[in-house]
Order: structure tokens, then C-alpha cells, then sequence
């Protein structure tokens, strides 16, 4: 269900966690989820750890999500040999979302997805990102590391997207084909990254 959400703030009606990952994912498929109109507050792990899942057909929609631990990522799916082999297909992120992260020590990207399978048909739109001027990490890392033929990174789409104290940078994406970015920008900050690679 959805948690109500009083501002980007998180002043009322938060999920907040301080010892650990908010949502942990089984090592296995997870699909057809839907997050609308929630806050997710983490200090102490990640706000979604996909470590050796599958993940499909899922919607974030109108959610603040505001990580404070510069070790923790919001979306934390970093790649790893499995039996799924760490697919992220058909999501939908956006459509209102604000997305926090500590600022100045990041050490992870805020959502990485790292897999040996397949980056395929996902789309972040309409929602604004804040990395808080870390100057080592993007706020969105994409890669896939699988070496089939059937290994791809394609058809993704990031639009309509304010990234605000992206130091270093707001999207890495590596080892993609049809990738589109159309409308995004960066504000209030100096980057030490490219904005786009």
C-alpha cells in the first residue's frame, strides 16, 4: 500500500529506517511491484537492495526517497553471478519522484544497476535527483557486464529529469545501445564528472 507523503521533506507518513536495507530482495525474481506516493527514509543501509535478484515490470511513481549514508545507494543492484543473473527490465521510475543522497562522501552511485543479463525497455522520468555535490559517483550507473549474445543494455530512456549537485555527473551508462536522454539538466553545481557518459 501507499505510505502518505507530507513533503520531500518527509515531515509525516515516512518509512524510516536507521540499522538497515528498508526493502531486501530475494535472491531470485521480484516483479510486478508497485511503489506510489511513499516515503523511504534510510540511514543505515540501502532503500531497495537488489543483490542477486531479478527484477521486472515494476513502478516507482511520486515517491521521496532520501538516503543520508554516503555507502548506501536508494536502488542497489551491483552484479554478481546468479542463477537470475541479475536482469532489470521494463521498470518505470519517475512521474513526481524526488531522490535524495548524502552529499560530499557518496561512494556509490544513488541507483546502480550492474548485471550479467539484460538493462532492457526501462524508462526515469519527470523527477528530480540531488546528490549533494558528491564529487566521486553519478546519480544513475548503468552497466552490463554479461558476454552473450543475448546480454544487452538497450531501449532504455531517461527524460524530463532535474538533477540537482551532480559533482560527478547524473548518468553513466556503459556498454548501452539505443540509450535516449532527452531533457535532463544540472543545476547548482560545478561538475567535476561529465554530466553524461
Amino acid at each position: 500500500g501507499a505510505v502518505p507523503l507530507g513533503s520531500t521533506a518527509l515531515k509525516a507518513g515516512a518509512i524510516v529506517n536507521n540499522t538497515s536495507d528498508i526493502f531486501q530482495m530475494p535472491s531470485n525474481s521480484v516483479n510486478l511491484v508497485e511503489f506510489w506516493n511513499c516515503g523511504l527514509w534510510a540511514s543505515a543501509g540501502h532503500v531497495f537492495n537488489a543483490v542477486g535478484a531479478s527484477c521486472s515490470n515494476w513502478v516507482i511513481r511520486n515517491t521521496t526517497a532520501v538516503q543520508t549514508s554516503g555507502s548506501h545507494a536508494i536502488w542497489y543492484q551491483p552484479g554478481c553471478a546468479g542463477v537470475n543473473a541479475q536482469a532489470y527490465s521494463n521498470m518505470l521510475v519517475g512521474d513526481g519522484c524526488y531522490f535524495e543522497c548524502d552529499g560530499g562522501a557518496a561512494t556509490v552511485p544513488a541507483w546502480q544497476v550492474v548485471t550479467l543479463d539484460n538493462i532492457n525497455s526501462n524508462t526515469w522520468r519527470r523527477m528530480t535527483v540531488v546528490m549533494g555535490n558528491s564529487p566521486g559517483v553519478p546519480f544513475f550507473y548503468l552497466e552490463n557486464v554479461g558476454t552473450g549474445a543475448f546480454n544487452l543494455a538497450s531501449d532504455d530512456v531517461f527524460e524530463d529529469i532535474t538533477g540537482e549537485e551532480c559533482a560527478g555527473g547524473i548518468i553513466e551508462a556503459l556498454s548501452v545501445n539505443s540509450l535516449t536522454i532527452r531533457n535532463v539538466q544540472g543545476w547548482d553545481t560545478e561538475f567535476l564528472g561529465s554530466v553524461f557518459s
